[in-house]
């Protein structure tokens, strides 16, 4: 068990180097992965679907759309409600993440 819990880590590592070095983070991955399937949805569904809380999620959008790779679009009913979209940029940033994880991950 400890040696298959090693190499979970140094496979984690790796892909956390790799991943830093287009510019992000792991969970910065995932919420644009979900947002590449996902048009339009609330920063609730995407902390849901990260593992986060909402409040982090939020943070971590808002590094997003600093970076350009996601915006946000106001509900044009209730002003309230914010939905996060992912961009073209955002979307190469995708492409570029799992190229990384496809070839650390056989």
């Amino acid at each position: 068990m400890k040696a298959g819990l090693e190499l979970h880590f140094t496979i984690w590592k790796e892909i956390n180097s790799e991943t830093n070095k287009i510019d992000l983070t792991f969970n910065q991955a995932q919420a644009l992965i979900f947002l590449k399937d996902n048009f339009g949805v609330t920063m609730t569904k995407i902390a849901k679907e990260v593992g986060l809380t909402t409040a982090a999620i939020t943070g971590l959008i808002d590094r997003l759309v600093e970076k350009g790779l996601v915006q946000r679009k106001y509900d044009l009913k209730d002003r309230r409600v914010i939905f996060a979209e992912i961009t073209n940029k955002g979307k190469v940033k995708v492409r570029q993440f799992l190229s990384i994880f496809k070839r650390r991950i056989p």
